[in-house]
């Protein structure tokens, strides 16, 4: 019996997804019994299943229902009218899945040792599934950066509330190079993609998005501290470059052992503190921590 359009599109996004049989037929609200029919074409998918089965998988319900796009059903529903956006909350939960299990894998073992297969295995997929998420190996650890950039912005947010802009600038940069299991991940990371960044075709795009969640953090500290005359700096730009070059630099020394993560944090407080219009506040981070 020959294959559909419908039928072949449906078979490729589940094929796509990873997702097994039993898990599709749930979703929409069929049994495997019927979901194998439609797949063969003893039965058609009705237009609230291709409906449920192109959010399931990601893929517009266009690319499901080629045959009655626009076109009522026989039983009177309108098919193509809704396209389910491919950004649903299945497909990014399994993207996102996908992301987590690469970042474990790529800080562990490092880029070029990693393989789609090594990401699919611990993910829980088939590789065919990840490459249906991801073109590419290098589009995963781009993800994995912008994914570590966010989480990275989250703990400088989420520290004590310290209205003093010189000692908040001393906590933020000391809860970067604070040695803990999230910072040494997120330098790992950024090591990683400085080393490797020549092969990335969007190296520079990733970059700056990454730096500027850093960097829009920064600047509001740096600003608060010229307005209120505590920092030396007469351009904002000049000193979060400047205070952005140093940090990378001891990052990768503690990173590497050449300094300890109190020693790092110690020599950025120094550092600093040269930018600070009058004697240095005292560094009462370690007591928030």
């Amino acid at each position: 019996m020959a294959q559909t359009k419908e039928q072949m599109a449906a078979r490729a996004a589940i094929s796509a997804s990873g997702l097994r049989h039993r898990e599709v037929a749930t979703h929409l609200g069929i049994d495997s019994s019927k979901l194998s029919k439609s797949l063969s074409g003893v039965r058609r998918f009705t237009a609230q299943e291709l409906r449920a089965l192109a959010e399931l998988t990601g893929v517009t319900l266009e690319s499901l229902d080629p045959d009655r796009n626009g076109t009522e059903n026989p039983a009177g529903e309108l098919a193509g009218v809704y396209s389910p956006p491919k950004a649903s909350r299945e497909f990014e939960a399994r993207k996102s899945r996908i992301v987590n299990a690469a970042w474990t894998l790529f800080t562990e073992r490092g880029y070029h040792s990693v393989t789609i297969a090594h990401i699919a295995k611990a993910a829980g997929m088939s590789a065919s599934a990840v490459h249906y998420y991801f073109h590419s190996k290098n589009d995963i650890f781009l993800a994995t950066l912008d994914l570590c950039a966010r989480e990275a912005a989250q703990r400088r947010a989420s520290g004590p509330r310290i209205t003093d802009p010189s000692e908040r600038l001393i906590h933020f940069l000391r809860v970067q190079l604070d040695g803990s299991e999230e910072s040494i991940r997120e330098w790992t990371t950024w090591a990683q993609f400085w080393s490797s960044s020549p092969t990335f075709a969007d190296a520079k795009e990733a970059a700056s998005v990454a730096y500027g969640r850093w960097q829009a953090q920064l600047r509001v500290i740096v600003l608060e501290g010229m307005a209120a005359g505590q920092f030396t700096a007469t351009n904002p730009d000049h000193m979060v470059n400047a205070v952005t070059a140093m940090i990378d630099g001891l990052g990768v020394q503690m990173l590497t052992g050449a300094l300890s993560p109190a020693e790092a944090a110690d020599a950025v407080t120094a550092y600093v503190s040269t930018w600070f219009a009058s004697t240095p506040v005292a560094d009462t981070t370690k007591e928030n921590d």
